[in-house]
C-alpha cells in the first residue's frame, strides 16, 4: 500500500488533487477540485488553473469571466500575459487586444520575446470566419439607427472589430451623428485616444456644434475630467463647505464634463463663471456681484441642457 498523504486542511487537499489531476490531463476532475478550492479562497494561483482548464475544455466565456477577476495581474505579469492574450483572441476581442498592446508599449512592459508572439497574432483573419466578422461590422455600422439600449449593446460589440474597421466606423459614421448618444460618442473618442489614433476628426458636441478635434493632443476621458480646473475648484469648495453633499455634486459634474469631452476648453471659457453657475444650480447660498451673477445665470441654461440629456439617458 502507498503512503497516505495527510493535509492540514481541506483547501490544501483540493489544491494538491487539482494539480495532480491537471498533470494527468484529467481536466474535469481537476476543474472540480479547483472550483471547490476557489469557492472558499480566491487566489491567483487557483484562478490561473481555472482559466487554463476552461480554455482546454473550450469554455471560452468561463475563461474570460475568471480572467476578469484578476485582470490587472493578467495584463501586467509576464508569466500570465500569454494566457491573457490566448483568452482575448479565442473570444475574438481584437480591439481589446489592440488597446492592451498600446498600454504595454507605453509602460515599457512589452518584452521582446512576447512582442514577437504578439506580432504574429495580428493577422486576425486567420482566426475568424469572414461571414461572422462581416456580420459584426454590419451590426456596428447600424448602431446609428438603434435606440439607446441597443446602442449600448452594439458599442460593446465593437470589441470584436479590428482597429482599422473600428476607426473607420467611428470616425465616419458615429462621431457626427446626433442620433447616437453623447455618452457613446464620447466613449468612442476615449477609445480612439487609447488606441493612439493620431488623426484629426470631426465631432458633434453636446451643444450640437460641429468641431474639429486633434486626437493626438487629446487626453483620455477620466484624466481630462479629474484634472479640469472646474472639477478641482468645485471639489475644494465642497470639501470645505458641504462635505456631506460632495459625492453627489461631483458625480453630477463628472457626468456633465464627460458629455462636453473632448471639447471642454471650447465649452467652458471662464472657469470661475461656471463654478458660480454650478453653485447656483445646486442651491448653495451665495452673495454675488451682479455682473458675475448675470454671466452665471446665462451659463445655467447650458447646465440645464446637460442635466436634461443626463436624466433622459438614465430613464431610457
Amino acid at each position: 500500500m502507498g503512503d497516505t498523504i495527510e493535509f492540514p486542511n481541506e483547501l490544501e487537499r483540493l489544491l494538491y488533487l487539482g494539480k495532480k489531476y491537471y498533470d494527468q490531463q484529467d481536466y474535469l476532475k481537476s476543474l472540480e477540485c479547483f472550483k471547490g478550492h476557489y469557492q472558499e479562497e480566491l487566489t491567483l494561483e487557483v484562478n490561473t488553473y481555472l482559466v487554463k482548464i476552461s480554455l482546454k475544455l473550450g469554455q471560452i466565456d468561463e475563461a474570460l469571466d475568471y480572467v476578469k477577476e484578476f485582470e490587472q495581474d493578467y495584463r501586467n505579469h509576464e508569466r500570465l500575459q500569454p494566457i491573457y492574450l490566448d483568452v482575448l483572441l479565442k473570444k475574438r476581442l481584437f480591439l481589446q487586444v489592440e488597446k492592451w498592446f498600446v498600454q504595454l508599449n507605453e509602460s515599457h512592459q512589452l518584452k521582446d520575446a512576447f512582442k514577437d508572439t504578439l506580432d504574429k497574432t495580428q493577422d486576425y483573419w486567420t482566426m475568424v470566419d469572414n461571414n461572422e466578422y462581416r456580420h459584426h461590422v454590419s451590426r456596428c455600422q447600424n448602431l446609428v439607427n438603434e435606440e439607446m439600449v441597443q446602442q449600448i449593446k452594439l458599442a460593446k460589440e465593437c470589441d470584436y472589430l479590428t482597429k482599422a474597421d473600428f476607426i473607420e466606423i467611428v470616425t465616419k459614421r458615429i462621431l457626427c451623428d446626433d442620433q447616437v448618444s453623447i455618452f457613446i460618442r464620447n466613449q468612442f473618442i476615449d477609445e480612439l485616444v487609447q488606441l493612439k489614433e493620431k488623426s484629426t476628426v470631426e465631432v458633434l458636441t453636446v451643444f450640437n456644434q460641429l468641431v474639429t478635434v486633434n486626437l493626438d493632443d487629446t487626453d483620455r476621458l477620466m484624466p481630462t475630467i479629474l484634472t479640469h480646473p472646474l472639477y478641482q475648484k468645485l471639489s475644494h469648495y465642497m470639501e470645505d463647505n458641504y462635505t456631506s453633499q460632495e459625492q453627489m455634486v461631483l458625480g453630477v459634474l463628472k457626468a456633465h464634463l464627460g458629455m462636453m469631452y473632448p471639447c471642454l476648453e471650447r465649452c467652458i471659457v471662464n472657469v470661475d463663471d461656471w463654478l458660480q453657475a454650478y453653485l447656483i444650480y445646486f442651491g448653495f447660498d451665495l452673495t454675488l456681484d451682479n455682473r458675475v451673477e448675470e454671466r452665471a445665470m446665462h451659463i445655467l441654461s447650458s447646465i440645464q441642457h446637460l442635466d436634461t440629456i443626463m436624466m433622459n439617458t438614465m430613464t431610457k
